[in-house]
């Protein structure tokens, strides 16, 4: 099972192999970050070596990110074997995808838009 990606009109969906702990849900995460990792000698090499920057504060970082993007919260949704995670653009992606080009009005209102987002939220 591998990650993937797939980014449609009005949103981005990572999908990820794995599951949060039995009974925990994303707003368990939300209120009290924790970190439960299956391999613990992987998650402190990540850790160490910079690739992590903490346990535990994934989904909170990524409501954070949202708001301060402007977005709406992130959606979780589980299913067997895999974690979901949805990103709604605040446009849909069409009116700068159709090949037309993008007018000077719309690129500054773009731009706009993300100016002072997170920079893990500017694509966004």
């Amino acid at each position: 099972m591998t990650p993937s990606v797939a980014i449609f009109d009005d949103r981005i969906e990572f999908m990820n192999p794995g599951a949060f702990p039995i009974g925990t849900t994303p707003d368990e995460f939300r209120r009290r970050p924790h970190s439960l990792p299956i391999n613990e000698k992987i998650a402190g090499a990540l850790f160490k070596g910079g690739k992590a920057e903490g346990w535990g504060r994934g989904i909170l970082n990524m409501y954070t990110y949202c708001k301060d993007a402007g977005l709406p919260e992130p959606e979780y949704d589980i299913v067997t074997h895999f974690v979901c995670l949805t990103i709604r653009f605040k446009k849909p992606l069409a009116p700068y995808l159709t090949g037309k080009g993008v007018s000077d009005g719309q690129n500054e209102e773009l731009n706009e838009g993300y100016r002072g987002c997170h920079p893990r939220c500017a694509i966004l």
